[in-house]
């Protein structure tokens, strides 16, 4: 089976896989997880290029009949153990004098983050529910400015809204 290269080929094209040991050309677009295919068989059309040609034609139709694609900003996955997009407990290691420490931190993430791996907030220093909620908040605002993030935490864990972050919160450290 021949794969047709998506970068050297036209947007209508990059759906379409020519499939010699099926004698087809076969059209497919998934759109929010459902699969949307067709075939178009040597059989039917006599040559390869009839069936690029009828795939085309069918990529083209189905495309502006279908949603635009979903991007995955902000969509929750599997991978997330938190339970907030963007926000992530992590085990790190710290040195000092010589002596290894173990250190966890709540860290925040987004695209474009001026910080390539993102703010953290250590639990040694914040506690595990305000290095948490400065993450969370973090996150939410995509903000950097730890000095805003200090002064509105205290105010946001006394509110429905933090209570609520704190009871969604899906880990802790073992410490």
């Amino acid at each position: 089976m021949k794969i047709v290269d998506p970068g050297a080929v036209p947007a209508s094209e990059s759906h379409l896989t020519v499939n010699v040991a099926e004698n087809c050309v076969m059209a497919r677009i998934v759109r929010q997880g459902e699969r949307h295919q067709a075939n178009f068989t040597l059989k039917k059309l006599g040559t390869w290029k009839r069936a690029m040609k009828e795939g085309r034609k069918w990529v083209k139709a189905t495309i502006v009949a279908l949603p635009p694609k979903a991007t995955m900003a902000g969509r929750m996955t599997s991978r997330n153990s938190s339970g907030f997009v963007g926000v992530r407990l992590v085990r790190g290691r710290k040195v000092r004098n010589g002596k290894e420490y173990l250190e966890w931190r709540w860290l925040a993430f987004w695209p474009g983050c001026p910080f390539a791996g993102g703010i953290g907030f250590s639990i040694s220093r914040y506690g595990d529910k305000g290095a948490f909620m400065r993450a969370y908040l973090a996150r939410d605002f995509q903000m950097v400015d730890r000095e805003w993030l200090e002064a509105v935490t205290p105010d946001f864990m006394k509110s429905p809204e933090g209570a609520l972050a704190l009871r969604r919160k899906a880990q802790s450290p073992v410490l």
